[in-house]
């Protein structure tokens, strides 16, 4: 009798235990099913917002020159961007002409960043799709959420996941192989019917602003210091190892690829050139500035690499962005060429003012400027 009461209570007690266990949620059984991430029908937990605060409209975006033919997404932190913007969307069916605004139609990648707001549904459940040709990836902070990567045309994959109303990091990565190229996101969810990602939906956080320079006494063109590099080079020397061979002024930085001479160097290889002085903004806010030169370059606002455009290459744009208060910014741009044509050209583009050559009304230097030990340059009031 009392064996029997015992093997009744031992009976009694794991059944309880193992009820309990079996309603433990298992998190490692998502699954991906005709491009969609099968999931249990109610959130098991839900990823949490982010406090973000002073964000504005849009994403950014960049876009990356991939070289060649490539078969899938390739990895864009080993790649120099050629160009920024952004986007209020993506939303960007498909074409033969140039991606859009990359100012390429082939061979071009575009990584998207900034934060999705998720709206409050019925169960937590968001389910984010990619419709594009070719491939792309979704990321919802580290967490990849949409896998569309490879060779195809406009095809759609969905991905869902969990996510607790608020702003989540978002991350879309896209390239194009050839012909047609293009790419949609869309949503949809409990009380949310499919659609493209709105705008309103969509933010990035603003850089900080790079607050003007209070110079006087400044005088139209900008001070350039050409260098013998002695040999081939592959890349930018160390300018402050090197003692200039002259010096001059020019008005712009505006010199089309030659077979001659660069510019007022008096030499047509293995020649280095350092632009200093001021540029102009006539505007507070994001400014993208470009360097097209064969062979390489940099641009520095202050001592901030805003474009790097290094290496031995023929005339190839890159571009970089940042947030300038209006007024003037210390400049500095270097340069190298190594052997066969030369030329650089300085771009911008911010509020109000189309892709254009810096003007020369832009740019200004002081004359008692005078050059450091270590290559910056200072001025007197």
């Amino acid at each position: 009798m009392i064996i029997s009461s015992k093997f009744t209570l031992f009976v009694a007690l794991f059944a309880i235990a193992f009820t309990a266990i079996a309603a433990l949620p298992i998190e490692d059984a998502d699954s991906f099913e005709d491009g969609l991430l099968d999931v249990e029908e109610t959130p098991l937990s839900l990823i949490q917002d982010t406090d973000v605060q002073d964000d504005v409209k849009g994403l950014d975006v960049k876009y990356y020159n991939l070289g060649g033919q490539i078969s899938k997404l390739p990895d864009f932190s080993a790649l120099k961007p050629t160009s920024t913007d952004v986007s209020a969307q993506i939303n960007f069916p498909s074409t033969d002409g140039n991606f859009a605004t990359s100012g390429s139609s082939q061979f071009v990648g575009a990584v998207w960043t900034g934060f999705i707001e998720m709206p409050r549904t019925g169960d937590g459940f968001l389910e984010l799709g990619l419709d594009s040709d070719d491939g792309s990836k979704l990321f919802i902070g580290d967490k990849l959420v949409v896998d569309n990567d490879g060779l195809h045309g406009m095809k759609m994959v969905w991905g869902k996941i969990a996510l607790g109303a608020g702003k989540h990091p978002l991350r879309v990565e896209f390239f194009e192989n050839g012909g047609g190229a293009g790419i949609i996101m869309e949503w949809k969810a409990n009380g949310l019917n499919q659609g493209v990602v709105p705008a309103s939906a969509l933010t990035r956080k603003e850089m900080p602003v790079t607050a003007a320079t209070d110079v006087q006494g400044d005088v139209k063109g900008l001070n350039v210091q050409y260098y013998n590099l002695g040999g081939e080079k592959s890349k930018l020397p160390d300018f402050s190892a090197l003692k200039p061979t002259r010096t001059d002024v020019s008005d712009q930085i505006n010199y089309p690829s030659t077979d001659g001479n660069f510019a007022t160097s008096e030499a047509r290889d293995h020649v280095g050139a350092v632009w200093t002085g001021f540029i102009n903004v006539p505007s507070s806010g994001s400014w993208d500035l470009f360097l097209d030169s064969d062979d390489g370059s940099k641009l520095f606002i202050g001592d901030k690499l805003i474009v790097n455009n290094d290496g031995l290459h023929g005339m190839e744009v890159r571009s970089g962005t940042i947030a300038l208060g209006a007024g003037k910014h210390p400049l500095r741009v270097e340069f190298f060429e190594n052997g066969g044509g030369a030329g650089i050209i300085m771009q911008w583009k911010g509020p109000g003012v189309s892709k254009a050559v810096v003007p020369a009304s832009a740019l200004t230097r002081t004359e008692a400027a005078v050059r450091s030990l270590n290559n910056s340059f200072f001025y007197f009031n």
